[in-house]
């Protein structure tokens, strides 16, 4: 008689899968249990849970949540930051560099003080 198994991780015991055992080439009708697995089925996890094979039994443990990422440092922040100001300025001098017309006189005195602002602050950085 072929039996199904149930194998789990030999380290942590999750469930991993369901296959169907060997039968003994010795003993005709006796299925062969390999290492790491059982013919007890692990019972339906619900969301958030898994089955773990351990003290020679199922059990069901709740997946724990996944680790927060660290916070940027210092040096990240501010790397993002010169990054964020040479592009807006890259923005400014294609603005600036247009043929001067009547009027762009103080649109440009504008521009002009944006980006001695934004160098100012990179500078700092």
């Amino acid at each position: 008689m072929v039996e199904t198994i149930y194998n789990y991780h030999p380290e942590s015991g999750i469930y991993l899968s369901a296959s169907l055992a060997d039968e003994s080439p010795l003993e005709p009708g006796v299925s062969l249990i390999p290492a790491n697995a059982t013919t007890d089925a692990p019972p339906g996890p619900g969301p958030g849970q898994k089955a773990i094979f351990q003290a020679g039994a199922w059990a069901v443990v709740d997946i724990p949540p996944p680790p927060q990422p660290p916070a940027p440092t210092a040096a990240e922040v501010a790397a993002a930051r010169k990054s964020e100001i040479t592009g807006q300025l890259s923005a400014l001098d294609a603005k600036s560099i247009r043929p001067l017309r009547e009027g762009d006189a103080v649109r440009v005195a504008a521009l002009d003080a944006q980006s001695a602002a934004l160098r100012a602050e990179l500078a700092k950085l």
